[in-house]
């Protein structure tokens, strides 16, 4: 089209004045009616070409474009039906549905799934795009709801997981080109909700997972891709729309739970949560209460006061996944007072209707991440997450075990020393418990473990919280040397299984499941929302003061006495660190400087390019006492401690030998 025969607006043109239409005009309606006469009924094509040619002159774009743009504007006037003398024509473009959805030429693209070591090795996994008509610039992005498809795989939700999660605890940040290990190390597919999962990995903050729709030329397949960024995850092409992005999705979840971890729901959606976070209800016969013109109001019955400061309590403790729930004594009245309470301390809560017309109130726990998920249970083995979720690992469990025994000895070798299998020189002969805990039980005071357990109470006395894992909470309590920690399991004669949390025969909290692995869990859930009310609680801190760099800036060859000094220096004041010699010193030098350690009796690891020398082990009372009553700076920096919730242990008061 030349230059002359673009029309443009004036903004002095009296629209309603009919002006007279150009000969470009006339030329595109003309190739609109040639194109588009054995689609349409003659008067629509009649009409359209107008649009189409007006359109096409103002916007001064392609052709093909403002069709789409036309087709777009004016699809609810189109017939149900074609016409009979189409039938040929719709035949041709229905062709399209029997070519294969993965061509043999679609490109090869590399990743490297949850890179977690060095030694990982690369998987190639062979991405198929459909050929596409991607000329058409109509992209449309959809937020709407989605349908949602049963893709649980059976086979693997019902393994137990055996290898440690490869997900960072923070995310990677998006690179220039997004790729697949970006996607693959922050994707976690939540309940086989595409909602869901597609809401969680854009509020990392990086590249967007989308879900697009497009039309293609002669609007009779839907294309519909799922990709981040420019990478695309999937890619399907059928008739109508739910059918393709129905399809889209299934084949997103079969491709992405190849290399991503999955997280399920194990409650019901709709069901009451089981807690015993349960409040009662309190009476409480306060002042009439009036409005402010004076005139009176019903009786509550309860003091609002007082449910202020639960429901701050509850806020304050951050108890993810455990409901606050309110009694069923509560009246309506009373709950839509707590429900004021709540919206001024924007707590998110739900209403349960009874019968009778009565409902109970709930207020919600804070809702966690399924990237936090699943580092808490697969990493830390909490046990609280293990009762209401389940992770599964990805179904490449060749590779996944390999990264997770790359992962486990890491954290050996880092957060967790203290589980490195000890030689003799290390450990006692036919004892399991570290040399320096002996002395250090012994300085104690305040925090002085009880020898003989006379009732529950004296086990909390005992007792610290590792974090939320059982394991490492019974083998610290264990290396006390006064009773053991452990869950015994029995089958009921009525039907499924109990199990007990017990130290010693002084039983601590009992719950009931039909199988023993659920009942396990949720009496280690029980056991620690239990103990946390009486028990201190520590959790390593992810600091740089755990390792100390030692530069080479002696010969060790002339000065080998300077290093010998330095780690007898490590021996006497540093605890739960580690003494890092990098890969500067020669293999040579590492061996002295391991058989110092050796002599010192310290634990110390070496990966062919650097040596670990870790500190002397401090027990969890020892740590808890110094941070708390001698409030030691380094321990701090490396340890945070939380109280008890009730009857928090006086640091004036020590415990019975």
């Amino acid at each position: 089209m030349s230059e002359n025969c673009r029309i443009y607006p004036s903004e002095e043109a009296d629209p309603r004045r009919p002006a007279t239409l150009p000969d470009c005009h006339w030329a595109l309606c003309r190739q609109f009616m040639e194109r588009y006469q054995d689609l349409l009924p003659q008067e629509q094509v009649y009409a359209l070409s107008h649009m189409f040619a007006t359109t096409q002159l103002l916007l001064r774009g392609d052709a093909h474009q403002t069709m789409e743009l036309v087709l777009d504007l004016v699809k609810d006037q189109l017939p149900v039906e074609a016409p009979e003398q189409v039938d040929n024509v719709e035949k041709c473009l229905w062709e399209r549905e029997a070519e294969p959805e993965f061509p043999q030429t679609s490109p090869v693209v590399e990743i490297e799934a949850m890179d977690v070591s060095t030694s990982d090795v690369e998987v190639v996994v062979e991405e198929t795009v459909p050929e596409t008509d991607c000329s058409s610039p109509e992209i449309i992005v959809v937020d709407a709801e989605v349908p949602v498809l049963d893709c649980t795989n059976k086979s693997t939700s019902s393994e137990e997981p055996v290898a440690i999660p490869t997900l960072p605890n923070k995310t990677v940040p998006a690179d220039e080109s997004t790729t697949f290990q970006y996607v693959s190390r922050n994707l976690v597919l939540f309940d086989d909700d595409f909602n869901k999962t597609q809401t969680y990995f854009n509020r990392l903050g990086g590249d967007q997972l989308e879900l697009t729709v497009k039309l293609d030329s002669n609007r009779c397949v839907t294309n519909v891709t799922i990709h981040v960024n420019t990478l695309i995850l999937s890619q399907v092409s059928a008739k109508s729309r739910p059918t393709a992005m129905g399809k889209a999705i299934a084949q997103f979840f079969r491709v992405t739970k190849e290399h991503c971890f999955k997280v399920t729901t194990l409650s019901p959606k709709n069901a009451l949560p089981r807690t015993t976070n349960i409040v009662q209800r309190v009476p409480f016969n306060g002042s009439p209460r009036a409005t402010s013109s004076g005139k009176p109001l019903p009786s509550l019955g309860i003091d609002p006061a007082h449910y202020q400061k639960v429901m701050r309590d509850f806020q304050a403790g951050g108890d993810c996944g455990c409901h606050l729930v309110f009694s069923k004594e509560f009246t309506n009245l009373e709950c839509n007072a707590l429900q004021g309470i709540a919206d001024q301390l924007k707590l998110r809560f739900r209403s349960y209707d009874l019968p009778k017309k009565r409902k109970q109130f709930i207020l919600l726990a804070s809702e966690l991440p399924p990237q936090e998920i699943v580092r808490r249970i697969v990493l830390e083995q909490d046990a609280e997450l293990r009762l209401q979720y389940e992770v599964c690992l990805p179904q490449q469990m060749s590779r996944a075990r390999r990264i997770a025994l790359e992962a486990l000895k890491s954290s050996k070798n880092s957060a967790n020393p203290q589980q490195h299998v000890p030689n003799a020189k290390q450990l006692k002969k036919g004892d399991t418990v570290p040399e320096s805990y002996a002395e250090a039980l012994a300085s104690l005071t305040v925090f002085k473990p009880v020898r003989t357990l006379r009732s529950v109470d004296d086990v909390y006395r005992n007792l610290v919280l590792i974090g939320s894992n059982f394991h490492k909470t019974a083998q610290e309590f264990g290396w006390l040397n006064v009773e053991s920690l452990r869950v015994s399991t029995k089958v009921l004669d009525e039907g499924g299984c109990s199990a007990t949390v017990q130290a010693g025969k002084l039983g601590l909290v009992e719950a009931h499941e039909q199988s023993k692995r659920g009942a396990t869990r949720r009496a280690q859930a029980a056991f620690f929302k239990r103990a946390k009310m009486f028990c201190y609680q520590i959790n390593k801190v992810e600091s740089p003061e755990v390792e100390v760099q030692v530069a080479k800036t002696e010969d060790p060859a002339t000065n080998i006495d300077h290093y010998k000094c330095l780690i007898q220096d490590f021996w006497k004041d540093s605890f739960e660190q580690e003494l890092v010699f990098s890969a500067e010193f020669t293999k040579a030098d590492r061996q002295k400087f391991h058989s110092f350690a050796q002599d010192l009796n310290l634990q110390s690891s070496s990966d062919g390019e650097e040596l670990r020398i870790y500190g002397r082990r401090l027990p969890a009372l020892a740590i808890v006492e110094r941070i708390v009553v001698a409030k030691d700076p380094k321990l701090s920096a490396l340890f945070e401690v939380t109280a008890p919730r009730v009857g928090s242990r006086q640091t004036g008061e020590g415990g019975s030998p």
